[in-house]
C-alpha cells in the first residue's frame, strides 16, 4: 500500500520517537496534524510561535525526550528564533518544521516569503529545506 507524503512524515517521527509538537497549526500542517492521534503524538496548541518553541525546548530538557516545534510562515517562523537560540545554546536537541511559500513561486516575493535558512543559519546545528514530496 502507498503512503502519502504526509503519512511517510508521520512515520519518521514516530520512528525519531517524537510523541509531543508544540505550535500553531495553519493550512500548511493540516494533513499532517490530523494523523497526530493515531500516530500517538500529542499536539499542544500555543497561542505563539515563540511559546511552542520554549515549550519545546523546556520539555524535552525536563524529560529528556525529543519534542517537535511548529510554526506559520512568514511572522510565525520569526517568532521560532528566540525559542531556537535558547535551545541552540543548551544543547537541546528540537524539530522544528516550518512552512514556506509554493515551491514553484519561491523568490516571487510571494505572501509571508521569506528566506528560513538564513535566519536560522547561525541557531541550529542541523537544517534542511524539503521542496520535492518525493525526495
Amino acid at each position: 500500500m502507498r503512503m502519502t507524503t504526509e503519512e511517510s512524515f508521520v512515520k519518521v517521527l514516530q520512528l525519531h520517537g517524537i510523541e509531543h509538537a508544540f505550535g500553531i497549526i495553519g493550512s500548511a500542517m493540516m494533513p499532517v496534524s490530523d494523523l497526530f492521534p493515531r500516530a500517538g503524538i500529542t499536539f499542544w496548541d500555543c497561542a505563539h510561535e515563540t511559546n511552542a518553541g520554549m515549550m519545546a525546548d523546556g520539555f524535552t530538557r525536563s524529560t529528556g525526550r525529543m519534542s517537535m516545534a511548529i510554526a506559520q510562515n512568514g511572522p510565525g517562523v520569526t517568532g521560532f528564533v528566540t525559542p531556537v537560540k535558547t535551545a541552540y545554546w543548551n544543547h537541546t536537541p528540537l524539530l522544528l518544521v516550518t512552512p514556506q511559500a509554493a515551491n514553484r513561486t519561491i523568490g516571487q516575493g510571494g505572501f509571508q516569503e521569506m528566506e528560513q535558512m538564513r535566519i536560522f543559519a547561525d541557531c541550529v546545528c542541523y537544517q534542511e529545506e524539503v521542496r520535492d514530496a518525493s525526495r
